[in-house]
């Protein structure tokens, strides 16, 4: 993706590769150092607002953003703002932030709502995430 805005609020120009982006959604990127072996989480924000050809979107699912999507991350006020190029690069993955909570109500709310492709998907990053 690119970036269009490189800090707080960062505007990137992304795909949806799996499952599917909602607004409100956090977002972050997971890195691995290879001489450490450990993975950092790095937070970036909440999903404020999406744009598919300058046209407002509320949830982007896999293969719908064609050309892309413009998402716009805000950094919650406690937070760092994380910028693009010091923070996370092309080359990193942005992933939807889940937690323990979080996939509680997936269970919970959204059972029926996502397909089995879309669990597989909330268990692969549960392992990326390093989800207990």
């Amino acid at each position: 993706g690119a970036a269009f805005n490189k800090r707080d609020p960062l505007i990137i120009g992304c795909d949806v590769i799996e499952g599917q982006l909602r607004q409100g959604t956090p977002m972050c990127v997971a890195k691995w150092d290879p001489e450490t072996k450990t993975r950092e989480i790095i937070n970036l924000g909440k999903v404020s607002s999406m744009e598919i050809n300058h046209k407002q979107v509320d949830i982007v699912r896999k293969g719908e953003a064609g050309a892309g999507v413009a998402v716009r991350i805000d950094c919650p006020v406690y937070d760092t703002p994380k910028m693009y190029g010091r923070h996370f690069t092309d080359d990193d993955e942005i992933y939807s932030r889940i937690t323990r909570g979080s996939i509680d109500v997936l269970k919970e709310s959204f059972r029926n709502d996502l397909n089995k492709e879309e669990w597989a998907l909330v268990i692969k990053l549960k392992k990326i995430l390093d989800v207990n």
